[in-house]
């Protein structure tokens, strides 16, 4: 009894950090619109549904990104100002520098001799506290931007990087863990951090590029 109340307490507490995640996150980029009712669902579903991954996941790691994906996205095209396919690119590039902060646990995990899968919720506790810096670092850089849309060209350009990331960082992931050799590991955790970088870089450019496009 004790030991489900307190994992219940524990993935509440997971679930609430990924919720001020997402909050922080779309409030430095867009801002709030009008349709309440709607967003307001979109939030509960959400909540509903890191709460439930947190207490079981059966299904496979591809199906569990997604449906985040498709959620987040839901949940800022109902509740956020702004085009389309911009809130879409948002919402990838913080499902992805998520999931890379995943990772990133995970292989400090294993180069300390700990199975990644083993620490479920001090892996997901780190990775989101992680996040959640990264995030709130980026509010300060951007807090006085003003991002505009960019064209669906440029948009659809970009979506293509974090989507990218998140292939080959899940399958280089997997085989350095499958290999099992530090020297693989060490590696393939520099490219990781590189990758995060680039996808970080992504907020610079789509900011120059959004201030081209106000100029013009």
């Amino acid at each position: 009894m004790f030991n489900y109340l307190g994992g219940a307490c524990a993935d509440l507490l997971l679930t609430l950090i990924s919720i001020l995640i997402l909050k922080i996150y779309f409030e430095t980029f867009f801002e709030q619109n009008k349709r309440g009712i709607i967003g307001g669902i979109f939030w509960i579903f959400y909540f509903m549904w890191q709460f439930i991954l947190g207490r079981t996941n059966v299904l496979p790691a591809y199906i569990n990104v997604m449906i985040n994906v498709f959620l987040v996205s839901m949940l800022c095209i109902n509740t956020y100002e702004g085009g389309i396919l911009q809130k879409i690119v948002f919402s990838v590039l913080i499902n992805t520098i998520w999931m890379l902060a995943e990772f990133l646990v995970g292989y400090m995990f294993v180069l300390c001799g700990i199975h990644y899968m083993v620490p479920q919720f001090w892996g997901s506790l780190f990775s989101k506290l992680f996040t959640l810096f990264m995030i709130i670092c980026l509010k300060k850089f951007f807090r006085n931007e003003n991002v505009k849309n960019l064209s669906n060209k440029y948009n659809i350009t970009l979506l293509l990087i974090p989507v990218g990331s998140m292939f080959v960082v899940y399958n280089t992931f997997m085989l350095s863990v499958d290999i099992n050799k530090k020297v693989h590991i060490k590696e393939s955790l520099t490219s990781l951090i590189i990758i995060l970088l680039i996808n970080i870089v992504i907020f610079k450019l789509y900011l120059v590029m959004s201030k081209e496009k106000e100029l013009e």
